[in-house]
């Protein structure tokens, strides 16, 4: 985590003591610079840099009161701790806000964290950023993704729709679901700022830090778990025998109903200051922004579509087991739930099943966070 401080100078000095000014700065550069051992020369955006003398990706997360648009756009070169900004034409002193202090980076080379001692100048390996450690029934924050993961208890619920349900569709057969294992799911969807924070890149169509990401495909989604997990197992921080997954099809409905039985999370009827569905605001909007359901979730219904690990087949009724369903081994593409800001109210409903080929991707698809048992889902 990082935090920054500029150093700047007033148009209003005098000529001469401006320039007296910028000859002491520049004499003073050899001694803000790393010993040659750690020397950096940077490219890319934060979180994400590139080390050409190590030829190495690096991730540096942000700290609480700062967001990777504060680096936007910034071309690096020098050493930590002071790096320079050709975009701005400014060098910053970047020093983490942790708890104890130190600044953190994970390097892509070799997959470790490092931190930068400050007497040595060189960065030493590392743990990793410091967490509290994950207990089964409690949540938990992502430090450096600011990432909340709420815990699900074990138990039982009515899956599907009944057949008084007049918005029902044929694919929604009711049946009890036993869930015999707790699980974490996101208090959110994946927001922009947090997929660019393990992917680097952003391929949302409607840009925004807080906004959830979109335009990724099953198969995205699964890269970006997959390497969160790679992150949180080298820092000793992914529980054993667990690991980031999408949720299954039983557990979002589960985590979306909350305990109801009704359509909708709310009640039978969704209305547009609980959602973003139904092209009213015709575009997403920040994660968080309407009211969270009954155990902490926020918009499981609308703002946009989300992948669940299944795949879908007709009769969710009759071919899953009654305790634990993982999906099946093959089907008619992979589910996702919940609707999103395009769609009426009728397909954002609580057991409204949906699903598409893997490879697609739109601006109305994003996903949420499962922390849950290993179960390959890939096949």
């Amino acid at each position: 985590m990082v935090k920054n401080a500029d150093w700047g100078y007033t148009n209003r000095m005098p000529r001469f003591a401006t320039i007296v000014l910028l000859l002491f700065f520049l004499s003073l550069r050899p001694v803000l610079r790393a010993e040659p051992a750690s020397q950096w020369m940077w490219h890319g955006d934060f979180p994400w840099v590139y080390s050409h003398d190590e030829s190495s990706w690096w991730h540096m997360p942000m700290s609480d009161m700062m967001t990777s648009s504060h680096f936007t756009g910034w071309v690096w070169h020098g050493a930590c701790p002071w790096l320079y900004s050709f975009d701005e034409n400014s060098w910053r002193f970047v020093k983490s806000s942790s708890v104890d202090g130190k600044l953190y980076a994970w390097k892509q080379g070799d997959g470790e964290w490092y931190f930068f001692e400050e007497v040595s100048k060189k960065w030493m390996p590392s743990d990793g950023l410091e967490s509290v450690a994950i207990e089964t029934g409690d949540s938990f924050t992502i430090p450096y993704l600011s990432l909340e993961m709420l815990w699900c208890d074990p138990g039982t619920f009515e899956m599907g729709s009944p057949l008084v349900d007049p918005d029902r569709f044929v694919d929604e057969g009711q049946h009890t679901v036993i869930l015999t294992k707790g699980f974490w799911l996101g208090r959110q969807e994946v927001t922009q700022a947090q997929w660019q924070g393990v992917m680097r890149a952003n391929p949302s169509f409607f840009k925004g830090e807080d906004r959830p990401v979109e335009q990724v495909s099953w198969t995205d989604a699964i890269a970006f778990c997959d390497k969160l997990s790679e992150i949180e197992r080298k820092a000793g921080r992914l529980p054993e025998g667990m690991i980031y997954q999408l949720p299954t099809e039983a557990q979002w409905e589960y985590a979306c109903r909350a305990g109801t039985k009704t359509a909708f999370c709310f009640g039978d009827s969704l209305f547009i200051d609980q959602a973003n569905f139904g092209k009213e605001i015709g575009e997403t909007t920040a994660v968080g922004s309407y009211p969270a359901n009954a155990w902490g979730f926020h918009d499981m219904h609308g703002n946009v579509w989300e992948w669940c690990a299944d795949w879908y087949w007709y009769e969710n009724d009759t071919m899953s087991p009654a305790n634990d369903p993982q999906g099946h081994k093959a089907g008619f593409g992979r589910i996702r739930r919940g609707g999103s800001w395009l769609i009426p109210a009728r397909l954002a409903r609580s057991p409204n099943r949906n699903r598409v080929v893997p490879e697609f991707s739109y601006y109305t698809l994003g996903f949420r966070l499962s922390l849950r048992p290993i179960v390959d889902n890939s096949e």
